[in-house]
């Protein structure tokens, strides 16, 4: 969904420099890039200083890491709706925000997956039987794929009964957007 709404974004707010455009679709790129410079700042850096306060060999257990993503992702959603909100206050057509006002959440929310995906994943693998690990981690992932597969039907879904994205839901206008 968070793609929709930045294609929905004015050309002139996805502009870096004179010359080149961020293509709507690639602005979640910016978690990914997030998670894979924070894992190894999180491995390096802060597990050790964990470590010594908890005694736990990896800084904390997979089922507090977990809750510290889903912590962590109540941050990104008042981000979003903090950015949300300005962005409606200012609906003048003069004033156009970049879409760079998005990456503190696209940061949390890199943040909060890192924490949760690597917790979920220590889970399966410290507390799953033997046979039941790679199984566990197949569903784990499949999760994610089914996830953003239904996040898709329901775009088209909701565009496709409530009139398309002319006079929809979910229209090619933002502000006009429900």
């Amino acid at each position: 969904l968070s793609t929709f709404f930045v294609s929905q974004a004015s050309k002139t707010a996805r502009k870096l420099g004179h010359n080149f455009e961020i293509p709507a679709g690639s602005v979640p790129f910016f978690a990914a890039i997030n998670a894979l410079i924070l894992v190894p700042i999180y491995e390096k850096f802060m597990v050790p200083i964990i470590r010594k306060r908890t005694g736990h060999p990896r800084g904390m257990t997979s089922l507090q890491r977990m809750g510290v993503g889903l912590f962590v992702s109540i941050f990104a959603m008042a981000s979003a709706a903090l950015v949300e909100k300005k962005r409606r206050d200012e609906l003048s057509p003069l004033s156009k925000m970049s879409v760079f006002w998005l990456l503190p959440q696209f940061f949390l929310m890199g943040t909060a997956e890192v924490f949760t995906y690597v917790g979920q994943l220590e889970f399966f693998y410290d507390e799953a039987t033997d046979g039941t690990r790679s199984i566990s981690s197949a569903m784990f992932l499949s999760e994610i794929g089914i996830g953003s597969w239904l996040s898709t039907a329901l775009v088209k879904i909701i565009e496709g009964t409530t009139g398309g994205v002319q006079e929809g839901w979910l229209r090619n206008d933002l502000n006009k957007s429900k």
